[in-house]
């Protein structure tokens, strides 16, 4: 289905290099996990709530549709997670998938959905805004500094690693 490879196409976006004015910022594949981690644990249900086809193909509001999935994202990610060995910066295109088809199928099953067919044809016929994808999962620089400064790294550590 379209929407498991949206998903895919989200870490795509936020994975590699940061820029800033003078240094350009290389992460990690430690960094970039965690980063990954943080936001789909946090930001998974808004991959979907935040599209304006998925919320009318199933016929509900966002804020509801946050109520409904958020309880799925932390299964959803460890299943994908787990099928990656917790490499998502490594097997992006596989996470993605997974996480993807996880949390559509739950919030699926969750509402009873008996009409799959119309969903999946309305859904085909409304596809999901890319750049929308990104803003959901993308991280503000205080979650990025957040999630770098919890790690072990020192600001040496950092300074020596991660500018060019």
């Amino acid at each position: 289905m379209r929407q498991t490879f949206l998903c895919a196409f989200a870490l795509f976006l936020m994975i590699g290099c940061a820029q800033t004015e003078k240094h350009e910022i290389v992460l990690t594949d430690d960094i970039q996990n965690q980063i990954l981690s943080q936001q789909f644990k946090k930001k998974g249900a808004y991959l979907y709530c935040d599209q304006p086809s998925y919320l009318k193909c199933l016929n509900i509001d966002r804020d509801q549709c946050l109520k409904e999935l958020k309880p799925f994202t932390k299964e959803c990610f460890e299943y994908a997670s787990a099928s990656v060995s917790g490499n998502i910066a490594g097997n992006n295109e596989k996470f993605g998938k997974l996480f993807g088809f996880c949390m559509f199928t739950r919030h699926l099953m969750f509402r009873g959905e008996e009409n799959i067919q119309e969903i999946g044809t309305c859904l085909q016929n409304n596809p999901f805004d890319e750049k929308q994808i990104q803003k959901s999962l993308t991280p503000t620089n205080y979650e990025l500094i957040m999630t770098i400064s919890k790690d072990e790294y020192d600001i040496e550590t950092l300074r020596n690693n991660t500018y060019k």
